[in-house]
């Protein structure tokens, strides 16, 4: 939930693209536009993560 709740301007992708990227290859990953905050709290955190 942390990773998520800070991701602004950055991208997801699994491993190997991540490596190809390194590589200086171009692959297609999910990119935020702006800032998309998921709020949780103590309360609600568990059942959040549970979701996902």
């Amino acid at each position: 939930l942390n990773l998520a709740n800070r991701l602004y301007g950055g991208a997801v992708t699994d491993t190997d693209d991540a490596c190809r990227l390194l590589a200086g290859e171009t692959v297609t990953v999910w990119q935020v536009e702006g800032s998309v905050p998921l709020r949780f709290s103590f309360d609600n955190a568990a059942a959040l993560y549970a979701d996902l």
